[in-house]
């Protein structure tokens, strides 16, 4: 099990948007990978859904495949809350799927 910060900006097409950071665990099953993550951060509405407080809480369980040149394929379902800070806490739950790809296949060794 490998331990690592991470950082992520989401959007959507409402012009909401949350920038957080956090942690991740992988765990490594041969090829298959699952990742838990847990992090912090804020949320701007835009013309989205109120969900009651500029900061908000992401938990998120991913469910990948690892290729031999280290890209993988995932889904995750995340629920991001505001943890009742405020009086209105509707949450949100995303599913997701995700390319990841090592930055050196991009910048070169």
């Amino acid at each position: 099990m490998t331990i690592r910060p991470f950082i992520g900006l989401e959007g959507t097409s409402d012009l909401a948007i949350y920038g957080l950071g956090g942690i991740l665990f992988d765990i490594a099953l041969g090829p298959v990978m699952i990742t838990p993550s847990f992090g912090v951060g804020l949320y701007g509405r835009g013309e989205g859904r109120d969900l009651g407080f500029p900061v908000e809480f992401r938990s998120q369980l991913e469910l990948g495949y690892r290729f031999e040149n280290q890209m993988r394929v995932s889904v995750a379902y995340s629920h991001i809350s505001n943890a009742n800070l405020s009086e209105t806490n509707p949450g949100v739950d995303i599913i997701s799927a995700y390319l990841h790809f090592p930055v050196d296949m991009i910048i070169g060794n």
